[in-house]
């Protein structure tokens, strides 16, 4: 009966070795440079456990190196802390930099550029906007909107609105009164073009507005 226990144990082993192995393959996406640039694979929303994503920031830095992918930025959402890490000791709630403090040694390992970011949420038609390149996310959490991006901005950061189809349920996107004192105040630098589907309308918007 031992003799067929370590054989077991063995043979599980082996098979949790090369599905490890397989899913540390990378992918290689071949995107031609443009004249002198170099052309950098990127994901700039992603979410993890700190928020309402599923796994540890640390993991998604090994999924953006199996996938292909240069550069990423984790962007848990400020507003919103999943309450099971409160069952950790070892895991400070209030500090909203702990995904990237988490993820930076895996990613400097890996040779994948972390980005520090957040996502701050405000209700329809405001909506959602990453704060990329940020330095210290915990400055960002004023209720006051604009308090929080303006604090961004002096920071350096990037704001982008995310999914401008946020609770439209199927009507044409629009560019509402708050993203044009946003736009004129500097507060608003890029959007973002593809989350699921892709919102076509965000070309027009980067093309008048010059935005990324």
């Amino acid at each position: 009966m031992r003799k067929y226990t370590i054989r077991i144990q063995a043979s599980i082993l082996f098979f949790v070795f090369v599905q490890f192995s397989i899913g540390q393959t990378r992918t290689e996406i071949n995107i031609p440079n443009i004249s002198d640039y170099v052309t950098l694979k990127c994901d700039f929303h992603m979410h993890t456990v700190f928020s309402d994503g599923h796994v540890w920031p640390t993991i998604r830095v090994h999924e953006a190196w199996r996938d292909g992918l240069d550069v990423i930025a984790i962007t848990d959402h400020i507003n919103y802390r999943d309450p099971k890490l409160k069952e950790s000791n070892h895991l400070k709630m209030g500090n909203h930099n702990a995904p990237y403090n988490e993820a930076k040694l895996t990613a400097q390992k890996l040779g994948i550029t972390l980005i520090k970011g957040v996502e701050i949420n405000r209700d329809s038609p405001t909506g959602h906007f990453n704060v990329l390149f940020a330095k210290d996310i915990n400055k960002l959490t004023d209720n006051d909107f604009f308090k929080a991006l303006r604090v961004a901005k002096k920071q350096g950061a990037f704001i982008q609105w995310n999914h401008p189809n946020y609770k439209r349920n199927g009507k044409p996107l629009k560019w509402f009164e708050i993203h044009e004192i946003l736009y004129k105040e500097g507060l608003l630098n890029g959007v973002e073009a593809y989350n699921g589907s892709f919102f076509s309308e965000t070309l027009e918007w980067a093309n008048e507005k010059k935005l990324h």
